[in-house]
């Protein structure tokens, strides 16, 4: 650093210390990562449920065949 003024100028080193940002905790990070999972396996079992009620749904409404 440099600083001037009316008794003359004058260079200095200030030491500064520079960090990275924190790094977050383990629990944080899986809790981050996994947070989809549980909605994907939520759709996937309404799909599975609207499925089977439509497949009975379908055969319910099959007229009959009678030879």
């Amino acid at each position: 650093m440099t600083a001037s003024g009316p008794a003359g100028s004058f260079a200095g080193d200030i030491p500064i210390d520079v960090l990275g940002p924190p790094a977050i905790p383990i629990w944080l990070g899986w809790l981050i990562g996994l947070s989809p999972l549980p909605l994907l396996i939520a759709f996937i079992l309404v799909q599975v449920r609207w499925r089977k009620r439509l497949r009975a749904w379908v055969r319910q409404e099959k007229p009959q065949r009678s030879f």
